[in-house]
This record gives C-alpha cells, structure tokens and sequence, in this order.
C-alpha cells in the first residue's frame, strides 16, 4: 500500500498544483483534500458495484 502511495504522489502533487492556481495553502491540506475526494469515489464505486451484484441476485431469485 505504501509503495502505492508513493507512486500516487506526484500525481496528487499535479492535481494540487491543478486545482488551486495560485493559492497558498500548505501542501498537506491539499493531499488530505485529494486523498479524500479519490477515497470518496472509490467508496461510492464500491457501493454501485455492491448493488448491482444485489440487483442481480434479487432478478435470478425473481427468474427462479
């Protein structure tokens, strides 16, 4: 996992640098808000793809 992160760094160095031109926050509010936000849509990915397998074990049940 760490390794991971060390290879997404940079990436959310660029995303920092991308998002917020020219404001002055530290670089560790930008990483947190980042990391967050990426977080976020993995967990909401994970919950479409948790009912979509409920979805189609309710249709097999209902063809059954």
């Amino acid at each position: 996992m760490l390794q991971f992160k060390l290879r997404i760094l940079p990436i959310y160095k660029g995303l920092a640098r991308f998002l917020l031109p020219g404001m002055k926050y530290p670089f560790f509010w930008k990483l947190t808000t980042v990391s967050a936000s990426f977080y976020g849509v993995l967990n909401h990915l994970c919950k479409v793809r948790k009912y979509m397998i409920y979805e189609k074990a309710k249709r097999q049940t209902l063809d059954a």
